[in-house]
């Protein structure tokens, strides 16, 4: 019925593997694990650290990024419905995959989000950063989702049809990190696909540092400007995201020379505060949008 697809890299998925073996042993439904490395410099587990058949591990000779790697799942499972999890997740909900299998029983699920949530407690200041800006922009609470199924799409925690994700998968052109999910969100929503959510979130429990983040950020900012070249600079994504709504603005009014030269100056300093963990949403908004308007 179900395969549970982990990308990983770096991480050590060994805890969130044991977890959901727990859970699968309660379940009168079949529930595979499929595992896909993608070639991690410091791999943290291989094919000898999950002594279980239901349990399949693969490692990429070479990294493909975090779109091809969740398309080659399509080929290594067999399952018609496919569930994403990030390998640096935690599970927080014993029911974790009843609840999943409850409602695909119940419904005729295209895709279904459950989400993923971040610590309550305040982390050490070397990795507010992160914490803060998913605590204020990314967590949605399921009311949040179910008012706009298609807000903030997100690729850790969510379930598609194997015929749906044969139709539209990740654009494979986007390598680094960032922006994959925005664009197949988008492409969801264009197909009018049906995306439903459910409270059934899972914990991002590693935080990356502030300087981690940051460069993320950076790489993420130059893929949005990719993914606005690939929707043909499509109105309806531009709404999607208020950094291409800024970005766009600039451009028509020509605004750039204008104002590229008095935020570069501010750029240095603002990195600086925000790589010592002082953060203003403003702030952070800022170093994207600088990112965004530099010809690079």
């Amino acid at each position: 019925m179900l395969s549970i697809c982990i990308p990983v890299y770096n991480s050590d998925a060994t805890e969130l593997v044991s977890s959901l073996l727990n859970q699968i042993k309660n379940l009168e439904f079949k529930v595979e694990i499929c595992l896909i490395d993608d070639a991690s410099p410091n791999p943290k587990i291989n094919a000898s650290s999950f002594n279980d058949p239901l349990v399949f591990f693969y490692r990429n000779e070479q990294n493909v990024g975090r779109s091809k790697i969740r398309n080659l799942f399509l080929d290594l499972t067999n399952c018609p419905y496919l569930l994403f999890l990030d390998g640096d997740s935690k599970l927080i909900n014993p029911n974790f995959l009843i609840t999943y299998i409850q409602k695909l029983e119940k419904s005729n699920v295209e895709v279904l989000c459950g989400a993923s949530i971040y610590q309550s407690n305040k982390p050490d200041r070397g990795h507010y950063l992160r914490w803060k800006y998913s605590i204020v922009r990314e967590s949605k609470s399921l009311i949040e989702r179910q008012d706009n199924a298609n807000l903030g799409f997100k690729t850790n925690n969510f379930i598609i049809h194997r015929s749906i994700f044969n139709r539209i998968k990740f654009d494979e052109t986007l390598i680094g990190y960032g922006h994959e999910d925005s664009l197949f969100g988008f492409e969801l929503r264009k197909a009018h696909i049906r995306i439903e959510h459910v409270d059934n979130p899972v914990l991002n429990y590693l935080l990356d540092n502030n300087d981690s983040f940051l460069e993320k950020t950076k790489v993420g900012v130059q893929n949005l400007k990719r993914v606005l070249f690939i929707v043909n600079f499509d109105p309806d994504f531009i709404k999607s995201s208020k950094l291409s709504q800024a970005y766009m603005w600039i451009k028509k009014y020509q605004l750039s020379l204008l104002i590229y030269p008095l935020i570069v100056v501010i750029h240095p300093i603002n990195k600086f505060l925000l790589s010592k963990g002082y953060f203003i949403l403003p702030m952070f908004d800022l170093y994207k949008l600088t990112l965004m308007i530099q010809k690079k």
